[in-house]
């Protein structure tokens, strides 16, 4: 039995361009790459059951795809990454396939994911920012927008000479910065931005599905965290990921939060709305992801909560996705 469990498989990478394959390899409680080497195309390789990741180099951006490979399986990956190239440079392909979902309460199941985009980082304050000075025409309409305490409350940025500015310090005395995840905008206000957004730069963005979400985060072996099943708070930005007072803090300010695509700041940092819904009530929509101010438990990327559309809370932001098309393998 030992030896079937054991027994190699075999992998064939097909690719119009130079691949090359690593092993995930679990070391205090990460899973960490280890032995990147290149692999020569439409040949068989032997290769030991586990977790892996190909990554190919396309415009000096890097592509990656993550895979599990079963004991005595043969694989054939056809690794398309010609997409990347027609990307924004702030996003990545998340190849589709097989996906991990779930499990916080023990319903972890497989669901079949479909390729996409997903942006790097979250929407940020200065990104934002642009969006209410050059969204509207009104800078009234503009305001009642931007960031704030409750949906029904005065925002905490201010029209002055005419235009929307971010204080470096706000009213309650709390810093703000261009690079902090844009929070404090509900459901509507998102959609909005994707909408100017997407006519800005010809495109149609949306925002993810809370599955696409898991897909980014877990990969293909369904690890809880985007670093491994073990949690640390020292990994991603939440309320104990350092000493003395928790506030936001840049995007992407803790590099080991990221997942095996490359996307940055989904266990930590800021929740985010997906466009997927909660339950029965079509105003409610699903929230994934841990904040600088949420607990451990809200850093799993299994993790969901329910908010109405119009909700705007601190700890609440957004990012973008969008469709492409790619061969779906896991």
């Amino acid at each position: 039995v030992a030896e079937r469990l054991n027994a190699a498989g075999t992998l064939v990478v097909r690719s119009s361009f130079e691949v090359a394959l690593a092993q995930y390899v679990e070391e205090r409680g990460r899973l960490r790459l280890r032995g990147l080497r290149d692999v020569a195309l439409d040949v068989p390789h032997r290769l030991a059951p586990g977790s892996y990741r190909m990554q190919a180099e396309v415009g000096g951006r890097v592509a990656a795809l993550p895979f599990q490979l079963s004991a005595g399986e043969a694989l054939t990956i056809s690794f398309d990454v010609e997409a990347l190239a027609s990307l924004p440079m702030e996003m990545v392909l998340v190849h589709g396939g097989a996906s991990i979902v779930g499990g916080d309460e023990g319903d972890a199941h497989a669901v079949e994911v479909g390729s996409f985009a997903l942006a790097v980082y979250p929407v940020t304050c200065g990104e934002y920012l642009e969006f209410l000075r050059r969204g509207f025409e009104r800078v009234e309409d503009a305001l009642r927008r931007a960031p704030r305490p409750a949906h029904d409350a005065a925002p905490y940025w201010r029209v002055i000479d005419g235009v929307v500015q971010m204080p470096s310090v706000d009213g309650d005395g709390d810093r703000w910065d261009a690079r902090y995840p844009v929070f404090g905008v509900s459901l509507l206000d998102a959609l909005e931005f994707i909408a100017w957004r997407g006519a800005r730069d010809g495109r149609t963005y949306r925002l993810p599905t809370e599955h696409e979400y898991e897909r980014a985060a877990r990969g293909a072996d369904g690890r809880k965290y985007p670093w491994g099943d073990r949690f640390d708070p020292s990994l991603c930005k939440m309320r104990a990921s350092r000493a003395g007072d928790f506030t936001p803090e840049v995007v992407g300010a803790f590099s080991t939060d990221v997942s095996p695509f490359g996307v940055r700041d989904l266990a930590g940092g800021i929740a985010e709305w997906t466009s997927s819904p909660y339950g029965d009530d079509p105003r409610a929509r699903c929230v994934k992801g841990g904040a600088w101010s949420t607990r451990a438990h809200r850093c799993a990327a299994s993790f969901r909560a329910s908010m109405f559309e119009h909700h705007v809370s601190g700890d609440l932001g957004f990012r973008l996705a969008c469709d492409v098309s790619l061969p779906e393998r896991g």
